[in-house]
């Protein structure tokens, strides 16, 4: 069993401004629409893959959650993170169904329509240019795709699948029927 935090206890850490490292485990698609905010998004299949580079303090708080209790994404990320040598990591069981229905705020990730170019243009063993890359950052210099230490590449792979996911979702739907009175 992991060790739990409950929606109270989470929001007194952040209410204190404790140093609370939040950790969205579902894939990039459900973290674009709606996570915790200041969250990053280490879904769990790549736990092994970005903790490395994302979480380099391994004695950080670090709270981790999915979608909802049934949800096993955040037991799973927190027990690898555990195993893998950090010391203050807890699930948050509930997650964002308990965080929204209580009215807390979250945040959204728009993509930018210079990542939709890059999409289109980039081969899988294509880079981004060091301008292209520039391109992709926000107003404030936050990078609207990446987060610090993942590499554009991935990030661009992974958005390039998400939309051909919705071409293909949104050629398969039928336009409404007309119906005619006789």
């Amino acid at each position: 069993m992991v060790p739990t935090i409950t929606l109270a206890e989470l929001r007194a850490k952040l209410d204190a401004n404790e140093d609370v490292i939040l950790v969205e485990a579902l894939g990039p698609l459900y973290f674009e629409d709606a996570h915790l905010p200041g969250a990053i998004n280490i879904p769990h299949e790549a736990v092994d893959e970005l903790a490395p580079s994302l979480l380099s303090d391994k004695d950080a708080q670090i709270v981790v959650y999915c979608a909802s209790g049934p949800c096993k994404n955040s037991g799973l990320a927190t027990r690898r993170l555990l195993e893998l040598g950090y010391t203050d990591v807890r699930d948050y069981h509930e997650g964002k169904a308990e965080w929204i229905a209580a009215g807390l705020p979250t945040e959204s990730v728009a993509v930018a329509p210079a990542v939709r170019r890059l999409i289109d243009r980039l081969g899988d063993h294509e880079s981004p240019s060091r301008s292209e890359r520039l391109a992709v950052r926000g107003p404030g210099g936050d990078d609207l795709i990446t987060q610090p230490g993942v590499e554009i590449e991935r990030s661009v792979r992974v958005l390039r699948l998400h939309a051909e996911r919705d071409v293909r979702h949104s050629a398969s739907r039928k336009p409404p029927s007309e119906s005619h009175a006789g």
